[in-house]
């Protein structure tokens, strides 16, 4: 039987020389078994506090937790938790900075998730001032969707 292991997410202060890191926070599993850290993203300043916060993919064990799987937002000031975003299906396969959507002056987060009960991905757009969905939107013929990246603005509105 392999023990299980609590995984943890640990995020260094990168300088010009490898051997320049520093180590800023770690974030841990909630409970031992916890898939936590699987994809991890810069969030952007989610909390507007000047700062740049990191997003992570985190799957929750139904016997552990009355939750779904889902992401969590944590703050690049502090290491804090900022919020957990709770999905319907299998949780995030993808994260990243979605921008500043909704001009609220908050960045929002942006997360993908597959869901077996309709065989079909789904991308979400969270808000990162409620922390609420502001869009879903359907993924119509998508295989697989496994990696996010900020596009920017490219209507430059």
């Amino acid at each position: 039987m392999k023990p299980h292991l609590l995984l943890s997410l640990t995020l260094f202060l990168s300088a010009t020389a490898l051997a320049a890191q520093s180590h800023l926070f770690t974030w841990k599993a909630d409970y031992v078994g916890q898939a936590y850290g699987w994809v991890v993203a810069g969030a952007g300043d989610v909390d507007a506090d000047g700062f740049d916060d990191v997003i992570t993919t985190m799957d929750y064990n139904r016997s552990q937790s009355t939750q779904g799987s889902g992401a969590r937002v944590c703050s690049g000031r502090d290491g804090r938790v900022l919020f957990d975003i709770q999905m319907q299906g299998w949780g995030a396969s993808a994260v990243c900075s979605a921008g500043d959507l909704d001009r609220d002056g908050h960045a929002d987060v942006a997360l993908v998730e597959y869901m077996p009960s309709i065989v079909q991905w789904e991308l979400w757009v969270v808000s990162g001032k409620t922390p609420k969905r502001l869009r879903t939107t359907i993924l119509n013929g998508a295989v697989s969707a496994n990696a996010l990246a900020p596009a920017g603005d490219v209507d430059k509105d």
